[in-house]
């Protein structure tokens, strides 16, 4: 009747009914000990297995039919435990193999996506890379830029101060220094050397300062003509196409100006600023022969008597 039981019940329920079934089995036990004080020892069942403890002075026996249903019971509880513990082995197999399926399919993606990065930074050097070869060249074409500026800005430099020279020397002021003859002094037993300083220039020349000198030789080719050196505090002008004569610092006796066989020498350097900033100077060596003395004239050599000595005129 158990089994009967058992197999109309539903499949969900089969462990609530098979624990009853434990139950009434266990009560069938205690009512066949009563009943086995009144059969006989010769009835063929089978012991109970006796509890640990004090030995009992009874011995339970169990009618077979009990006992076979006992079994059966056992039987059902193992099965239905053993079918229960297959689905949880089934269900949590399943589990994994969808974790493990999500994994793999998550993995993939990531997979992917990495692929996706390294392509896209791969991408992304090329073009850094593209960038530096760019400004590179950029760089290298600004650097020839520059130094082609470079190169014209000092070319322009020169040719502006190639004009400067030109229009300096085709403007700046130019002195001249010309003889102008030997002079008897007035109420004196000697003579004087005079010269002109004319600016042949075409601006003024400024702060004018002459040094003039004259002596005697008997040397046709005297060379040595030093002088005492500039003095730019002289506050004198030149207008162009102007001049200014003067005298020699020194004078000699008219006994040394009529001495046969003897020369005079007038010489001096004129300083000036050109009217560019340049402070410039012209040397002057006249030279005269005392045979060329006339008395009965104005001076005592004549202008035209004075010749340019091979030494002493210099100009810049």
């Amino acid at each position: 009747m158990i089994l009967r039981v058992l197999r109309v019940a539903k499949p969900y329920r089969q462990a609530v009914w098979l624990s009853m079934c434990a139950a009434v089995a266990v009560a069938g036990m205690f009512s066949s000990y009563c009943y086995s004080q009144t059969v006989q020892k010769s009835t063929v069942a089978s012991p109970l297995p006796h509890l640990p403890g004090p030995q009992s002075k009874f011995q339970v026996y169990v009618p077979i039919a009990v006992q076979s249903d006992m079994n059966r019971i056992a039987r059902a509880l193992e099965s239905t435990n053993a079918d229960n513990e297959s689905k949880t082995k089934v269900k949590y197999a399943a589990d994994y193999l969808k974790t493990q399926k999500h994994l793999a399919h998550w993995s993939a993606l990531m997979l992917l996506i990495a692929g996706i990065e390294t392509i896209v930074t791969g991408i992304g050097v090329v073009l850094v890379w593209k960038t530096l070869e760019a400004a590179r060249s950029s760089a290298l074409e600004a650097g020839n830029a520059a130094r082609g500026a470079a190169r014209q800005a000092d070319t322009a430099t020169e040719t502006l101060k190639e004009i400067r020279r030109n229009s300096a020397a085709e403007l700046r002021a130019y002195l001249t220094v010309e003889p102008h003859g030997i002079t008897k002094m007035i109420g004196e037993n000697s003579g004087i050397g005079q010269i002109l300083i004319r600016n042949v220039g075409k601006i003024p020349a400024n702060r004018v300062s002459v040094v003039a000198h004259m002596r005697s030789s008997s040397d046709r080719r005297e060379k040595d003509f030093s002088l005492r050196t500039d003095d730019p505090r002289v506050e004198r002008t030149i207008q162009p196409g102007t001049f200014m004569r003067q005298g020699c610092e020194n004078q000699l006796l008219s006994e040394v100006i009529t001495s046969p066989g003897t020369f005079i020498y007038v010489f001096g350097v004129a300083y000036y600023d050109d009217g560019f900033g340049v402070r410039r100077r012209t040397g002057f060596c006249h030279r005269y022969a005392t045979i060329n003395y006339a008395p009965d004239t104005d001076g005592m050599i004549a202008i035209n008597k004075a010749r340019y000595h091979v030494y002493g005129n210099s100009a810049d």
